[in-house]
């Protein structure tokens, strides 16, 4: 059996992929942001992915932005830490 948890945006990290087959359950966004290297980055999607975790656990990480040009996903693991 899998365990579900939930996490959402928590004192203010994000969660970012490029990766949209990744989101579950997802909104069209056509937002941007500027990163610290002075990059616009546009965000096409909000969404939720399913991470699988140790003893088969799974948590469905919420708000993940989809930004199709980074290169790699941007997952907090100090707040996913109690799950494990």
């Amino acid at each position: 059996l899998h365990k579900y948890g939930s996490l959402t945006n928590y004192r203010g990290i994000f969660h970012v992929t490029p990766h949209c087959e990744w989101l579950l359950y997802y909104s069209k966004n056509a937002y941007s942001i500027k990163l610290s290297n002075a990059q616009e980055y546009k965000i096409t999607e909000i969404g939720s992915i399913p991470i699988q975790l140790q003893r088969r656990n799974v948590i469905i990480v919420q708000q993940v932005w989809h930004m199709p040009n980074l290169r790699w996903s941007l997952i907090s693991i100090s707040i996913m830490v109690h799950y494990v």
